[in-house]
């Protein structure tokens, strides 16, 4: 049987399950709507792809190296409610329970984590999965890796998921994966505070890239050029090329962080076990508890 593992982005989901589902609390008081949230979420991810094993990775409050590198890194982000902080640790505390694997590592993020452990299982002969909405992770698409992105749309209560691998990031953008960091860091992201370059946007940026490959090239290709055969787009790219390599340093995943996890540690075995269900009965999280014969 092919061994499958499906890698999950901690702190996207549980922000996203934190907003889609009104505040629960249990009957001590404790907050339990993001934790009910995240596990509908990623029970339903199990129940359809069946994996054997799984990861989640979870940012740490800590500063990582972007941050240090570059001070106005994610400084638009506002800060996480506390009804929303208190559960973090209730949801790591229900995933020893249920023996499911999680990792951070100070100075580094989710994003870094879940690259690195997407190579080394894929070397290990598995089937990749990574689950998060944050498109930076499409740079990681591959022939063998796969991108699963959670969609919520207007006026449809049910979560939507695009599948993205190599091929489809091609067919969606123009571009291969690998492109995909260039491409960003030519029209930024609002969502980091990574500002881009002035006046490129998205359009521009995928025609640069789509043309020249990388940003490198595009700065060695455009400086031949007479200035007066450059458009204000090329123009700006040349004037500002320290800022975009700057930038795609920022957005490129580290995939060599130093983590160690074995596929033992990795493996999903008996979820529902009776440390599991005590947890969720403390927690007052019946309707999941209901559906431990369906798993």
């Amino acid at each position: 049987m092919q061994k499958k593992i499906i890698l999950v982005d901690g702190n996207n989901i549980i922000h996203r399950a934190f907003y889609a589902v009104p505040l629960l609390s249990n009957n001590m008081g404790e907050f339990t709507n993001a934790v009910y949230g995240f596990l509908n979420i990623i029970l339903k991810l199990y129940q359809d792809e069946k994996p054997s094993h799984s990861i989640i990775a979870f940012d740490t409050p800590k500063l990582t190296f972007r941050h240090e590198a570059f001070d106005e890194y994610k400084t638009n982000r506002k800060e996480s409610p506390n009804e929303l902080k208190s559960q973090f640790i209730t949801l790591k505390n229900l995933l020893k329970a249920m023996q499911i694997c999680f990792c951070e590592k100070e100075g580094f993020e989710a994003d870094d984590l879940l690259g690195t452990l997407a190579i080394k299982f894929l070397a290990l002969d598995f089937d990749v999965i990574i689950f998060s909405g944050d498109t930076d992770l499409l740079q990681m698409a591959s022939k063998k890796i796969k991108i699963y992105v959670p969609k919520s749309k207007k006026n449809q209560k049910q979560t939507l998921t695009e599948i993205y691998d190599y091929d489809s990031v091609v067919e969606k953008y123009g571009i291969t994966p690998e492109e995909f960091i260039d491409f960003k860091a030519l029209k930024g992201d609002k969502s980091d505070n990574v500002p881009g370059i002035c006046g490129i946007g998205e359009k521009n940026a995928l025609k640069i890239i789509r043309e020249y490959k990388s940003i490198e090239n595009a700065i060695l290709e455009l400086k031949k050029k007479k200035k007066r055969n450059l458009t204000l787009q090329e123009k700006n790219l040349i004037e500002n090329e320290d800022k975009a390599l700057f930038y795609k340093k920022l957005i490129a995943i580290n995939k060599n962080v130093d983590i160690e996890i074995s596929e033992q540690q990795a493996e999903l075995k008996n979820i529902f076990n009776d440390d599991c269900l005590k947890e969720l009965q403390r927690l007052n999280l019946n309707s999941i508890i209901a559906r431990v014969n369906n798993f």
